[in-house]
């Protein structure tokens, strides 16, 4: 009988526990197989329609005999409640599936107050078996569909991100909790980690892209020097190749949360070590930085970039930096610099130049944060394009930024 697959739904009184086993049977049986369900009303509390616990079994295969789910015998539990899903873990295979909707319905000694609500559920169960967490009060419908889930294919790093990586490199250190974005010079950057001699890397970030998958298969990260979270990869949405995909399929060390958690400045003070990537469109002399617009020309949005820039610079030790090529070339062959006198254009500021963190191109790194105007000028000048660095230092003259004693 090792073919008979067993669902077990688990509630309180009111949720509809026993009207999804029997939408379930009556799908198997219309799909030909022989199937066997039973419900128990209120086993532990005896008040199953005042929010006591509800229980309801479905056995299917060929032929079944009895509805009956043993201990440590289903397949899938179905949990309709949070803490229902503890309540019924031992009825699990140890090698079987849960559903849980994250829903707290207290039951009546909680709502007594003699004892209280238990917490961390969900995490604790994350432990032990493969958990498909979620609040259903959030979800209007799931439709099963058989379209193939998108990819977001890999750009080769060009020679100047790897330059910007090799750049960045050096900041690294054994322990840091790493967020980065995506692109190519992410996954150089990526490249370049996996075949260094660090160890023990934690991962918070707002997206999970292939560069992450390098670092987890070369063993960089472990997550277990995070001051909290502790062995738990954090991220919030993923974009990547199927093989991310896959990586990321059931694999109980990593953990979506939600953005406005992921992304707070807050929860990212509390990592200590924290570095944030992430890339910019330019940067004027006074540290102003855009990572939105050309002018007027949206490009992009915001995103999580001036959130990981905030909470970087106030977690202890934190460092963000800022990537960009140091110029363009355009269609007539024109050089343009992505380092600008000024803004003047409509183009969108995302970090004011009072957060102006670490800003990087492929001729350096300029750590801008308690300079002078002056010194950023210099500072900026410095990691430019060679041929267009004389006429910064002539707009910075025009603009009263430039002293005699700047060298470039």
């Amino acid at each position: 009988m090792s073919d008979i697959k067993s669902v077990l739904f688990v509630g309180v009184g009111g949720q509809g526990t026993i009207l999804a086993s029997k939408i379930l049977t009556i799908g198997l049986i219309g799909h030909g197989y022989d199937v066997k369900m039973s419900e128990v009303h209120g086993e532990v509390h005896g008040m199953s329609q005042r929010g006591g616990s509800v229980s309801t079994q479905v056995r299917f295969c060929s032929k079944v005999y009895s509805p009956i789910i043993g201990e440590g015998s289903a397949d899938i539990l179905v949990s309709f409640e949070e803490m229902e899903a503890a309540r019924y873990a031992r009825f699990l295979k140890t090698d079987g599936k849960m559903v849980v909707n994250t829903a707290q319905l207290p039951s009546l000694p909680v709502l007594s107050g003699d004892c209280p609500y238990p917490q961390g559920i969900v995490e604790e169960l994350k432990k032990h078996v493969p958990v498909w967490a979620f609040d259903a009060t959030k979800v209007d419908a799931i439709v099963e569909s058989e379209e193939p889930i998108s990819l977001a294919p890999n750009r080769e790093p060009s020679a100047i991100d790897q330059q910007i990586a090799e750049n960045i490199f050096p900041y690294l250190h054994d322990g840091i909790t790493l967020q980065l974005g995506i692109g190519g010079m992410p996954n150089a950057l990526g490249s370049l980690i996996a075949g260094s001699d660090l160890k023990d890397l934690g991962m918070h970030t707002e997206l999970m892209s292939d560069g992450y998958l390098d670092l987890y298969q070369s063993g960089k990260i472990t997550n277990d020097k995070k001051p909290f979270q502790r062995g738990k990869g954090v991220f919030s949405i993923c974009m990547g190749s199927k093989e991310l995909y896959e990586f990321l399929d059931h694999n109980q060390d990593i953990l979506s949360a939600p953005m406005h958690y992921v992304n707070n400045p807050e929860t990212i003070r509390q990592l200590d070590d924290f570095i944030s990537i992430n890339s910019c469109i330019a940067v004027d002399l006074y540290g102003q930085v855009c990572s939105e617009s050309a002018g007027t020309r949206q490009i992009s949005g915001t995103g999580g970039h001036l959130d990981f820039v905030t909470g970087a610079y106030v977690a202890d030790h934190g460092k963000a930096f800022l990537a960009m090529p140091s110029s363009r070339v355009d269609k007539q062959g024109i050089r343009h610099s992505n380092i600008l006198p000024k803004f003047t254009a409509g183009d969108i500021i995302t970090t004011p130049r009072t957060q102006a963190p670490y800003m990087v191109t492929e001729y350096g790194v300029a750590n801008l944060s308690g300079l002078a105007t002056w010194q950023r000028a210099e500072a900026l000048i410095n990691i430019a394009h060679p041929d267009v660095r004389e006429a910064l230092i002539q707009a910075a003259e025009a603009q009263r930024i430039w002293r005699q004693r700047n060298k470039c």
